[in-house]
Formats: C-alpha cells, sequence, structure tokens
C-alpha cells in the first residue's frame, strides 16, 4: 500500500541539528525557491533576508549573519559585480549531507 505523502517526504524519527547547520539548510530552502541556475553557481533573484533565515533557523539574527559570513569567506557565497549573490550550490549540499540534513 502507498504510504500518505507526507511520511514519504519526512522520515519518522526525529532529526536533531545544529544551529549552523539549521542556517545552512534555511539558506538553502531559500535557494531552491529563488535562484537561477548559471555557470557560475546559483544565482540568487533577491538578496537574503537575514531576519527570516535567523527565524526559519531558530537562531539570534547576529549567528545567522555569522554563518552567512563565514559561508563568504569559505567561498560558498558571493557577491558578483553587479551585487547579487552566487552561491556553490553543490558544496552547500555537500555539508548539509555531512551533517545529517534531510535535503533528498
Amino acid at each position: 500500500m502507498d504510504q500518505p505523502i507526507d511520511q514519504q517526504i519526512y522520515p519518522k524519527e526525529n532529526i536533531s541539528l545544529g544551529a549552523e547547520t539549521r542556517v545552512w539548510l534555511a539558506i538553502y530552502l531559500l535557494v531552491l525557491n529563488r535562484g537561477v541556475v548559471t555557470q557560475e553557481g546559483v544565482l540568487l533573484t533577491e538578496g537574503i533576508d537575514i531576519k527570516r533565515i535567523s527565524l526559519s533557523a531558530e537562531v539570534s539574527f547576529s549567528y545567522a549573519l555569522r554563518t552567512i559570513n563565514d559561508l563568504r569567506k569559505g567561498g560558498l557565497l558571493r557577491n558578483r559585480k553587479d551585487g547579487r549573490l552566487l552561491l556553490k550550490l553543490d558544496k552547500l549540499e555537500e555539508k548539509l549531507t555531512e551533517k545529517g540534513a534531510p535535503i533528498d
């Protein structure tokens, strides 16, 4: 018998993710909804709303900002010359998978 759709998508067991991973996941979901794939990476069609990210990840604004800056320092997130943001989605997916985030 087929499972209900919510049981197919979401695991039955609870997954505990660290604060940094929750911020990464919030950014990942934003990019999936508002990103455009280019040769350089995934281009965000609008900027990152850090307050929204912090609320989604259930972390403070300053923690979300620091985590985003760490992504910049690590080369996963950068601004193009026109000011729009580019994200290396494959690298972020690797980080999320390593931390056990359900991104399938």
